[in-house]
């Protein structure tokens, strides 16, 4: 794992190397684990995860921030909600909600600490507005950590206008400038060489921003 961070960009930055986790090919935890400790997600947050999917990162969000906590698990798909209503069932947990959203707006109950978008902004029908929406959930203070992956196979690989192209495969730098061009104010770049996905796609990475005028909480 590489870790750029602070207000020079992502060139030429500092690189401090951060102890790699042993895991197996079926253990998809240590980018999640990375997640938590990048955005210091402790117990009492209320905190969402956009576009949640069955709902595996919110669940261990959900034991982050325990009981006095609060997780929107938020999907476009009604499908998917109903995966993650199954899963909270199973695990008998009771401090996560499941939220349907639009194409547009998250649609949240209610403002948030920390926000998490997992392999989900590049694949948003209209960024803009959804990002404009994302902002008025966050607290002051709050953080919001958008996840992507590079294909090193192919360092070039960004989003293109071919039908056959991965939206998930993306440059940081363009991401980057995307979430900022929505308002919001770049702190971090994290790379992962992720062992689990190194088969396919072994490098992800994470943009970690705060809302304007906000220091780190």
């Amino acid at each position: 794992m590489r870790v750029k961070r602070g207000r020079m960009g992502l060139v030429g930055l500092a690189i401090a190397a951060l102890a790699a986790s042993v895991v197996s090919a079926q253990d998809a935890r240590p980018f999640n684990d990375l997640l938590l400790h990048l955005l210091d997600i402790h117990p009492g947050m209320t905190v969402a995860e956009v576009g949640a999917g069955r709902g595996d990162f919110a669940l261990q969000m959900a034991d982050a921030v325990g009981p006095k906590g609060r997780v929107y698990a938020n999907e476009i798909s009604q499908e998917n909600i109903g995966q993650i209503e199954r899963a909270k069932r199973e695990r008998g947990v009771s401090n996560l909600t499941a939220v349907l959203g639009g194409e547009d707006d998250a649609r949240l109950p209610g403002p948030v600490d920390r926000l998490v978008m997992i392999d989900v902004y590049h694949h948003l029908a209209k960024p803009a507005e959804f990002m404009a929406n994302v902002r008025k959930y966050l607290n002051p203070g709050g953080r919001l950590a958008v996840a992507a992956v590079v294909n090193k196979r192919n360092p070039q690989a960004k989003p293109s206008t071919s039908k056959t192209h991965d939206p998930c495969v993306s440059d940081p730098e363009d991401t980057k400038k995307a979430i900022e061009q929505a308002g919001f104010v770049f702190e971090t770049l994290v790379l992962h060489e992720d062992p689990v996905r190194a088969y396919f796609w072994p490098t992800s990475y994470v943009l970690i921003f705060r809302l304007p005028g906000t220091s780190r909480q």
